[in-house]
């Protein structure tokens, strides 16, 4: 009996070998999906955190604690300094080594880059903070000299947000392969019970029983659904371990016996089922009851779908909480969600199409009526289809959005390609501290070079940075995407000129500046001139004349006064510091007698072999920058550039003044941050005063932008350089220094380049490159399950397409009898067959790209902000789209519907040409 039994169930196999290689052949997709995702999701983590440390630098991942050793103490041991830091990160995996100086120490905390786990960064953290205490609280050490350096714990903290936004896109694609692998299982499971629905009738008559029935389908299902996870499983395990490493064995295991048992489940399920439905007459389940089901199950995902993206943008808007489960299933749900409405309207839409064309007798409009009266049968299909577009569309929107913020958000802090930021002084000094332009202007690659400075500043109480640069060299460089930071606008809004700089334009390649100086005294004494020289840049520096004579009334004798001009021209003279010493008396005392008037013109100057415009100038004096002692005046002399000073008996010994062009003064205009507005209540149009360390500074806000580049402050001001520069002359008696260098480097390597420019700037130059690599060593593996989901998604909805119109094919053999037999030809009826099922996929693709638009819309843009950890809070992100990988996706997945088509329709031909006998013409 058994050895019948055997030979009856082998003949059954081999009778649908084709069905069950093709479940067999789909498990093994599903197993190399679902096992890659796994691996990676449990693989990708460690290997970004090793590659993290191991990458460095050191000052990066590591941390140093150095404290002097009391003085006349003992020094305290190696050994003791060594065991309290391993004793204090006992729970990971570190590396302690050592510095010794004549009365110091310096230790330093690395982790291990073999063996530091994801799991271990938060206590990697809380350590670090003790760190101090801990050697604080050694013998012999100095407590007042124990300091901690290094961005160790700052990093630590990056990457535990870098793996929390791991964790909530992951999700999606393992929940989308899941739903998109049960309906192309049970599809093919119900081909099999419709394919051997006759045979199961005979058996049950000839006394077969249930359990028998249902053993026979569960061992041919072990086998198929056994066989395909195990290999898919393996393929999987090589390709993840070839690529990021061998992931752990136990999520390889669990992944391959959920997928073993919801395969072999499936099929069971169904042919249960089938079995227990022949025990009596077929029935079919009444139209109210199915639609009863239906909207049900619509209901019932909807809603879910509703409570976990509520949960999904409550969760967005608390940052830094724990991860709520329901909140990081959104995204796959509102997909699921959107692909069961597109199902529910497929009914209705098709059968309102049906209704359009019910008076029609043409032929062309039978498969418009055919894809209604099948609607039930196309509906897996068309889920599917619309969770394949629909993911993938995701998939695109989410990396587009994800890769232009990364790129974005890094670039707007460095303001450019690349940065120097240069070891200049606070103000400007002499000729030597002008910055290297020049020189950084050479280097290869460096295509445009832009000045800027760096000011702290102060709204009232509202502490932020005053980030000046020439506006319209600043537009050039694309500092960041317009909805950070319109360059163009803010430099039509900050950029017009308030009467223009002024000033005496000097030849270019003019290395020094004569000036004809005539200063007459009561009494003979020495002046000197300053000349504050600016660039088209707005750099600004300084250069004084050695020291002249004052002569007194009956001899005015010319003096020169000599300046040395800078590299990097052409320069302007914008303005001129006079200082004339007073002569004092006995005991440093101003005499009486002495010096009570001076006057002191400019008659003439050259620059390069050419004569300068000196005498029509029309300089005045600024009196808001060296203000005035007692009864001390100071006036303009002359249409050229001089003054007429007389000074009272009490009078300090050096008298001061500043003569420039005579513009029309007017609050600066500057661009300021949303943050800044927002705590200083600022709107445009508004006037303030910025507290600057070379002075207060009246300003007009000009333009509100959500950050200003160059800065990682929220709060801040732009302003263009050399309007800042013209007022800082009017009003203050220092101006800042150029302390950094924007560089744009076109297509050139924006590191090479920028390394190059920092060794031709000289030392103290530190070169800044926009830093993507931790956000890209984290997030890209997501990118890749993210791909691999769409990919399983597009395969299976081919399965699935393939599993219908077989359906439909066995179901209609009758059909193709009899439409053959009243006159349609088989091409005819291969066409309508053919259109029908693209009728069908077309309504899934419209589906699948809307559904992927509109959850990228609501949750991909939130999930790569999160996938950017670094990025500023102030910055806005926009939606983007990778639309190559998107169009190269579709056309495949289009290109694959239109191959199964292809064959659907060359079958229902071929039985269309055999139908009638002695017809087999077209």
């Amino acid at each position: 009996m058994r050895t019948g039994a055997s030979a009856l169930w082998r003949s059954r196999a081999r009778e649908q070998r084709g069905l069950l290689g093709a479940i067999a052949g789909t498990v093994f997709v599903i197993a190399v999906l679902m096992a890659a995702i796994a691996g990676i999701a449990s693989r990708a983590p460690i290997d970004a955190v090793q590659r993290t440390v191991a990458a460095g630098p050191i000052s990066e991942v590591s941390r140093t604690v150095s404290f002097d050793i009391v003085e006349g103490s003992r020094p305290v041991s190696d050994e003791k300094v060594r065991s309290a830091l391993e004793h204090l990160f006992a729970g990971v995996p570190v590396v302690v080594s050592a510095r010794h100086g004549s009365n110091s120490q310096s230790w330093t905390v690395t982790p291990d880059a073999s063996r530091i786990l994801p799991e271990h960064l938060a206590q990697l953290r809380r350590d670090d903070a003790k760190l101090e205490g801990t050697v604080t609280a050694l013998p012999s050490v100095d407590s007042t000299t124990v300091s901690v350096s290094g961005h160790g714990a700052a990093t630590a903290l990056a990457m535990e947000r870098s793996l929390d936004a791991f964790a909530s896109v992951l999700p999606v694609p393992a929940a989308v392969l899941v739903v998109s692998a049960v309906i192309a299982l049970c599809l093919l499971a119900q081909l099999l019970v419709e394919a051997r629905d006759n045979e199961t009738r005979l058996l049950r008559a000839r006394g077969a029983s249930i359990r028998w029935i249902v053993g026979a389908d569960a061992a041919e299902a072990a086998l198929a659904a056994g066989l395909g996870a195990l290999l898919g499983t393996l393929v999987a395990q090589l390709v993840v371990g070839l690529l990021i490493g061998a992931p752990p064995i136990g999520a390889i295991v669990v992944s391959l016996i959920g997928v073993f048992l919801g395969s072999a489940a499936i099929v069971v399920a169904f042919s249960a089922v089938a079995a227990a439905r022949t025990s009596g007459e077929p029935r079919q389940a009444s139209g109210r009851a199915r639609f009863a089901v239906s909207a049900g199950l619509t209901f019932v995902v909807i809603a879910g779908a509703a409570v976990t993206m509520w949960r999904f943008i409550t969760d967005a808007q608390v940052a830094g909480g724990p991860i709520d489960p329901l909140a990081v299933i959104a995204p796959a749900a509102g997909l699921c969600a959107l692909a069961v409405l597109a199902v529910v309207a497929f009914g209705p839409a098709s059968r309102g199409v049906e209704t359009v064309t019910a008076r029609s007798t043409g032929v062309g409009t039978l498969p418009l009526r055919s894809v209604s009266r099948h609607a039930a049968v196309f509906a897996a299909p068309v889920a599917l289809l619309t969770i394949a577009i629909a993911v993938t569309t995701f998939a695109a929107g989410y990396e587009g959005t994800w890769s232009s913020f990364l790129t974005s958000s890094s670039r707007i802090v460095v303001g450019a390609d690349a940065r120097l930021d240069l070891d200049a002084p606070q103000f400007v000094g002499g000729v030597g501290d002008a910055a290297p332009l020049t020189r950084v202007a050479a280097v290869p690659g460096a295509q445009r070079v832009v000045a800027a400075a760096t000011i702290p500043g102060l709204i009232g109480p509202l502490a932020l940075d005053v980030v000046a640069a020439p506006s319209a060299a600043l537009a050039d460089l694309d500092p960041a995407e317009d909805s950070m930071f319109d360059a163009s606008a803010v430099s039509s809004a900050v950029g017009a000129k308030r009467g223009g700089a002024g000033g005496i334009r000097l030849p270019a390649g003019a290395q020094t500046l004569e000036l004809t100086v005539s200063a007459v005294g009561v009494v003979e004494s020495t002046a000197r001139l300053t000349g504050w020289l600016q660039n088209a840049s707005g750099e600004t520096v300084a250069s004084s004349s050695g020291r002249f004579a004052v002569r007194d009334d009956g001899a005015d004798e010319p003096s020169t006064a000599t300046m040395t001009l800078p590299p990097g021209g052409p320069w302007t003279l914008s303005a001129l510091d006079v200082s004339v010493d007073l002569p004092a008396g006995d005991g440093g005392l101003i005499a009486t007698t002495l010096l009570t008037s001076v006057r002191l013109s400019v008659t003439g100057g050259t620059a390069g072999g050419e004569s300068l415009p000196i005498a029509s100038a029309g300089w005045r004096v600024s009196k808001a920058v060296y203000p005035l002692q007692g009864t001390t005046t100071v006036t303009r002399s002359g249409d050229g550039i001089g003054i007429d000073a007389h000074v009272p008996n009490d009078s300090s010994q050096t008298l001061q003044a500043r003569l420039e062009p005579q513009v029309q003064q007017a609050p600066l205009p500057v661009a300021i941050s949303a943050a800044a507005a927002a705590g200083t209540g600022l709107q445009v149009g508004r006037t303030t005063t910025i507290d600057l360390p070379q002075g207060s500074l009246e300003v007009r806000i000009a333009a509100i932008v959500p950050q200003i580049p160059a800065t990682d402050d929220v709060t801040a001001v732009f302003a263009d350089l050399p309007q800042l520069t013209a007022a800082l002359l009017a009003s203050s008696q220092e101006l800042p220094a150029v302390d950094t260098v924007l560089i744009g480097v076109g297509d050139r390597p924006a590191a090479r380049v920028a390394d190059a420019a920092a060794r031709a700037a000289g030392s103290g130059a530190t070169a800044i490159v926009p830093d993507t690599t931790l956000a890209t060593r984290f997030i890209s593996p997501v990118i890749t399950a993210l791909n691999v989901g769409a990919y399983g998604c597009c395969v299976l909805s081919g399965v699935a397409l393939a599993a219908c119109l077989a359906a439909l094919w066995r179901r209609r053999k009758g059909e193709t009898v009899i439409l053959r037999a009243i006159g349609f030809a088989p091409g005819t009826q291969a066409r309508g067959r053919g259109v029908e099922a693209i009728l069908a996929a077309c309504y899934a693709l419209v589906c699948g790209v809307v559904a992927g638009i509109l959850i990228s819309l609501l949750a991909g843009n939130t999930l790569a902000r999160s996938s950017v950890p670094s990025a500023l809070p102030s910055l806005p992100i926009t939606g983007a789209f990778d639309v190559v990988w998107l169009a190269g996706c579709l056309v495949v997945l289009l290109v694959v519907v239109a191959l199964i088509v292809l064959r659907y329709t060359r079958a229902v031909r071929a039985d269309a040409v055999h139908a009638v006998p002695g017809r087999t013409t077209t």
